[in-house]
């Protein structure tokens, strides 16, 4: 599997300041390796020396194979289109003198200003216990995983005896992580018939 973007055809100053340098999210195999990145989140805040702030921000939805070109032009690089992502919402659409009113549950996300409708699969979660990230049940029930121990973030397969899924720290903990085996995530995908988009924005905010 080759990566999305050939490091070779990038201009050598995209890596010339160390703290600004993307590559390990420009150039990454999206299928490489064992395990696959469904989402990630800096739950931690804070700067280096020079004042320089990493903050990633990647969640997971799944659409129509046909949709995404016409969502394409939405996914802007501030990652507002997806800010909703995985909420509950409630509107009242007025049309004269009739009102109605529409409900979309977590699992039915409205792209603005488009008719395409996506499923959260991992998204960020608020709470007052905290956020964090939180993975659409349906992913882990339709491939009969089990969590090992209840909040442990491990689910596994019991049948195979291996872990399938995962939440995890890295990063001195404050980069929270959800990850899948590959051949779980094609499985589901494949049994699904929709296209997985990943929305990955990482930024540096500097004083």
């Amino acid at each position: 599997m080759t990566s999305i973007i050939n490091r070779d055809n990038a201009p050598a100053h995209l890596f010339s300041i160390p703290e600004l340098d993307f590559s390990d999210d420009l150039f990454a195999e999206p299928l490489g390796g064992q395990w696959f990145r469904l989402a990630a989140f800096t739950k931690v805040n804070s700067r280096n020396q020079r004042g320089v702030e990493d903050v990633v921000s990647r969640q997971s939805l799944l659409l129509a194979p046909e949709e995404f070109a016409n969502i394409y032009d939405r996914l802007e690089a501030i990652g507002n289109v997806i800010g909703n992502l995985g909420k509950p919402s409630n509107s009242v659409i007025h049309d004269g003198e009739h009102k109605s009113y529409e409900y979309a549950p977590f699992h039915k996300f409205e792209i603005a200003f488009n008719t395409a409708i996506a499923e959260p699969l991992v998204v960020v979660r608020f709470s007052i216990s905290g956020t964090g990230l939180f993975i659409n049940p349906d992913l882990w029930l339709f491939l009969e995983l089990e969590e090992k121990t209840p909040c442990s973030g491990i689910w596994w397969d019991p049948q195979r005896g291996v872990e399938a899924l995962r939440r995890r720290t890295a990063d001195g903990n404050k980069l929270e992580i959800v990850e899948i085996q590959v051949a779980y995530l094609l499985k589901y995908l494949q049994a699904r018939q929709l296209s997985l988009v990943v929305g990955h924005y990482r930024s540096f905010p500097s004083l």
